[in-house]
């Protein structure tokens, strides 16, 4: 018998909003000894061809810093945590190139690094962006690399960061996208480093990860 299962699922816009449609950046989930595959991220991978129609809601959610403001903002993800936060650097490039950004960024390695294109482009067009990358596996040597898990306290202590964002803790938005434990980590950093709660903003993506507002 052939039972239909509607499955729905929730994913970040990938790009800046003022285009003539949606984009979202989905990863394949394969499934392991530990967890089961990801029903609707590999069927949109095997399934879905240009030209096809999806049922789709409108965007909504409050994971959105104002772009045309001008104080500074720090962006904080890992793994597919990146794609609000590619949202966020393709709006300031378009709008509001002069802003002060922080874009700190971890993955396992290149091989699971996305939206590169996105972040040269970034990196290029906004002269304040500082752009940190932590991979755990990594054979080439990059100036721009870190091997390691993330240490966002040592990204805020060097001279330059320092003064652009942490000195400015108290008017300074951060953002954080990622994995539960990531995201606790971070949580818990920011609060070590001083910033207000009020100030920090996160992508949710269950309902394990409101342990903060208990």
């Amino acid at each position: 018998e052939d039972v239909q299962l509607r499955q729905l699922r929730q994913y970040s816009l990938s790009d800046a909003p003022n285009k003539n449609g949606y984009r979202i950046s989905v990863k394949c989930e394969k499934g392991d000894a530990f967890k089961p595959e990801g029903k609707v991220s590999n069927w949109l991978h095997t399934h879905v061809e240009i030209g096809d129609v999806l049922d789709v809601g409108h965007p909504y959610g409050n994971f959105t810093p104002t772009i045309l403001a001008s104080h500074p903002i720090v962006l904080i993800s890992a793994g597919v945590g990146v794609t609000p936060m590619i949202s966020m650097l393709n709006s300031l490039v378009e709008d509001n190139p002069n802003r002060p950004v922080l874009f700190v960024h971890a993955a396992r390695s290149r091989q699971h690094l996305s939206h590169t294109q996105d972040i040269a482009v970034a990196s290029e067009a906004m002269p304040y962006l500082h752009h940190v990358l932590y991979l755990n596996e990594c054979d080439d040597k990059d100036d721009n690399v870190t091997i390691g898990m993330m240490d966002l306290a040592k990204v805020m202590s060097t001279t330059v960061i320092s003064k652009q964002f942490l000195d400015k803790k108290n008017v300074s938005e951060f953002y954080i996208c990622g994995p539960q434990r990531f995201m606790d980590e971070q949580w818990k950093m920011l609060l070590g480093l001083g910033v207000n709660p009020s100030k920090i903003h996160r992508e949710v993506f269950g309902p394990e990860s409101l342990s903060h507002l208990i």
